[in-house]
């Protein structure tokens, strides 16, 4: 068995896995097999370890070797016979040239046929949108990145909808921005499904339906977007669109946590803190605010130096070692480096 079967098999994907999903299989089998997760059981947290690390090393075989019958070489093109010359024309008399029109640097360098394409017109609006090549103009992005939304590109619906809720080179319409964010949404565009329900929770363009906007918050949390499912948490703590339960926002604010949120990790954090959704957990609460301080939030780094003060050294450096397997994880799958 070569080397990417035997990955392929570690992950439980056949030969035909895409990139997409190889990355897919990869998060749930982590999530599934975490360490964190058997704490509690040191035999459990010990064959966790082991587990991980054939995930961890599948996945790093599978991110560089290729598939199997894919061409890593251009294709090569047959011989053409030479064409045969032609007489050059009979020199006429040279006729007076205008002078070109100068063009537009944002429409650099496409001709007038790729202005029409909605990949182009995207580029052309985003140009426009953050001052790439001159002044900022809102009112150009937007009709940019309308004529790109109109052909059914959906980032061009995205940001459109954006435009349309915050007022930028087009009156404020809030009723307009849901449609856009519906339209994105409805394709699968994780952050217009987030915006949508953030549109639902506060009443923006629709009436207030915090179940509706529950709804669309988990279409996006199904795609791992992290703030997503730290919505979702703060929804089950506050009780908006279900019933209040601590134990289960605190699943969510985890999920989000392991994924590299630093605002879910010291709400996790804070829940084994004060016993919210969990016993009361020093050491547990520590080990979230020292990940997420390593990130850079600032209210972690304080409530992790007011809790080491509740802690002895000796279980203060066991959490650290265990928190920076932790933070390794999130730094791998999110593209960052840390050395442990």
């Amino acid at each position: 068995m070569d080397v990417r079967t035997r990955a392929l098999r570690t992950l439980d994907l056949d030969s035909g896995a895409t990139p997409e999903t190889i990355k897919m299989a990869f998060l749930d089998m982590v999530k599934v097999w975490h360490p964190d997760r058997f704490h509690d059981d040191p035999r459990l947290c010990l064959k966790a370890e082991e587990k991980l690390k054939e995930i961890n090393e599948a996945y790093e075989v599978l991110k560089v070797v290729p598939q199997k019958g894919m061409s890593q070489a251009p294709p090569m093109r047959s011989p053409q016979p030479p064409k045969p010359e032609t007489p050059s024309p009979t020199p006429s008399a040279p006729k007076e040239e205008k002078p070109p029109k100068p063009q537009n640097p944002r429409y650099f360098p496409f001709s007038e046929a790729e202005l029409s394409g909605a990949e182009t017109q995207l580029i052309i609006a985003k140009r426009f949108s953050e001052g790439e090549r001159g002044p900022q103009d809102h009112g150009e992005a937007a009709k940019w990145f309308r004529k790109a939304a109109e052909q059914g590109n959906l980032e061009a619906q995205f940001l459109l909808a954006n435009k349309f809720l915050q007022g930028q080179g087009v009156p404020r319409d809030e009723t307009e921005a849901v449609r856009w964010f519906r339209k994105a949404g409805e394709a699968g565009i994780k952050e217009a499904q987030f915006n949508l329900g953030l549109c639902y929770s506060m009443g923006a363009g629709v009436f207030r339906n915090h179940p509706e906007a529950l709804l669309w918050y988990r279409k996006a949390a199904a795609q791992n977007f992290t703030i997503a499912q730290l919505k979702i948490g703060e929804c089950y703590s506050r009780g908006e669109g279900v019933p209040r339960d601590e134990a289960t926002a605190l699943k969510w604010y985890k999920q989000a946590a392991c994924l590299g949120d630093p605002k879910a990790q010291v709400e996790a954090g804070c829940c084994y803190a004060e016993g919210r959704g969990a016993l009361r957990d020093y050491n547990e609460a520590f080990y979230w605010f020292w990940i997420a301080a390593e990130l850079g939030n600032p209210d972690a780094l304080k409530s992790r130096d007011k809790l080491s003060k509740k802690l002895n050294s000796q279980t203060i450096e066991k959490t650290k070692e265990r928190a920076r397997g932790m933070l390794h994880f999130i730094n791998m799958i999110n593209g960052n480096t840390f050395k442990r």
